[in-house]
């Protein structure tokens, strides 16, 4: 499974991905989608399949999003501890972190130093600042979480309910004050639409 494949992963692979999961006979599981094609997707839902036990599919659905994930949070960790405005590209090069294989590295830091990377960057950020309200949902869809909403409590829920959920935080607190502004707005709104039409969902 260590063996690099451009059919199978994505470009910055394999040790690169070291901490995200181990599997039996105390290797690692480095087998990445290239692109999110479909023969990628297909690949690594065999390699899940082989190296995890499961009782059911939704153990390896749960399983791959899990793996993307982490493996999105350590590319970006790598980014935020080796990327400097003030570092050129070829000291970066230069300062690989030890558990990064070499080729890695170096495919690693070429893809996010190329201009068509730096210019989706640069949006990103421009469309980042733009932001009034943020939201605490993550990358879940609203209609996802509106059925695991209607499964959870057992009755249909409104769009505004859907909408709320996503303004506060796990700890309880509104992502910020335009946020705690805004869920005070869809509570009253939902208590005002129970009260008109009470066996409604909003």
């Amino acid at each position: 499974k260590e063996k690099h494949s451009s059919n199978i992963t994505s470009l910055h692979i394999p040790k690169i991905s070291e901490p995200i999961a181990s599997h039996r006979k105390g290797k690692r599981l480095f087998i990445f989608p290239k692109n999110n094609s479909s023969r990628g997707k297909r690949l690594l839902r065999i390699a899940v399949q082989v190296n995890f036990e499961f009782d059911c599919a939704v153990g390896i659905k749960w399983v791959m999003h899990s793996l993307s994930d982490r493996w999105r949070a350590y590319k970006y960790k790598l980014r935020c501890d080796n990327f400097y405005p003030n570092k050129s590209k070829q000291e970066i090069l230069a300062n690989r972190p030890a558990n990064v294989d070499s080729n890695d590295w170096v495919a690693f830091v070429h893809h996010y130093k190329e201009d068509k990377m730096k210019t989706q960057s640069a949006q990103n950020t421009k469309n980042r600042t733009k932001l009034k309200v943020s939201h605490a949902g993550g990358s879940k869809s609203n209609a996802r979480r509106d059925r695991q909403m209607e499964q959870k409590l057992g009755r249909p829920v409104c769009r505004s309910e859907v909408v709320l959920s996503t303004l506060l935080k796990k700890n309880g607190n509104y992502v910020n004050e335009e946020g705690k502004i805004l869920a005070v707005s869809f509570s009253w709104l939902i208590q005002l639409l129970k009260c008109v039409t009470p066996t409604s969902a909003c």
